[in-house]
């Protein structure tokens, strides 16, 4: 690898969503007694992580180069949706269903996640190879597979829990409807990730919509 990089343009709007996203953690860690208010500032971290290695892997000229940075990237995707999902939990029902034991359980997979993705040249379980259409797509294996469905159970979860606080509390109906339709809107977008140019907007809906409209929740 020549770990050469080409300045593009398109980066800054993922650049003002990382600044978005590091401006609102230290917001909500200012106002970390808030219910939910930690989890949403682990969330944005871990978003800023992934959209940073995001932007550099974009940047980055030669496709083995790209891979390295999709390997740095892609371990903080899980980690960063489970953030969000015991952000949702525990603002819909406080107390009840973030607890330690559940803790314990959600943090499994992301840390496999972690373990595969960077051991995965030894099995190829997570990925069995890379393909590039202007950006890398990867080429799932077995677990790979295992871990899209895992994250898009989590938002399954999310958007019952939403369901279920829309329902229950009037109150709550408005930020209830603005999580829900960025959880779906999210979760689309990731059946579809590989059939999408990611240059054209670089994760920018993906990590965009779920803080706002947890911030507007939240605050």
């Amino acid at each position: 690898m020549s770990w050469s990089y080409q300045y593009n343009p398109a980066i800054w709007p993922s650049i003002f969503t990382i600044l978005l996203l590091t401006m609102l953690a230290v917001y909500a860690w200012r106002r970390r007694s808030l219910q939910s208010a930690r989890w949403f500032v682990i969330y944005c971290l871990l978003s800023s992580l992934f959209l940073s290695a995001k932007v550099i892997e974009f940047l980055a000229v030669e496709f083995e180069t790209k891979i390295f940075w999709f390997n740095v990237e892609y371990p903080w995707l899980m980690p960063g949706t489970t953030a969000l999902t015991c952000f949702i939990l525990d603002y819909a029902w406080p107390g009840r269903w973030v607890t330690r034991r559940s803790l314990i359980l959600l943090s499994i997979v992301p840390l496999m996640g972690f373990g595969l993705t960077f051991t995965n040249q030894f099995h190829h379980l997570l990925f069995k190879g890379y393909d590039f259409n202007g950006d890398v797509v990867p080429l799932y294996g077995p677990v790979g597979w295992l871990f899209l469905v895992y994250n898009l159970g989590l938002r399954v979860i999310s958007i019952t829990a939403l369901a279920w606080l829309f329902i229950r509390s009037p109150q709550h109906r408005l930020p209830a409807v603005l999580i829900l339709l960025a959880e779906t809107m999210v979760g689309a977008a990731l059946v579809f990730d590989p059939y999408i140019e990611e240059s054209r907007f670089l994760y920018i809906p993906e990590k965009t919509l779920p803080v706002v409209a947890s911030a507007i929740a939240l605050f």
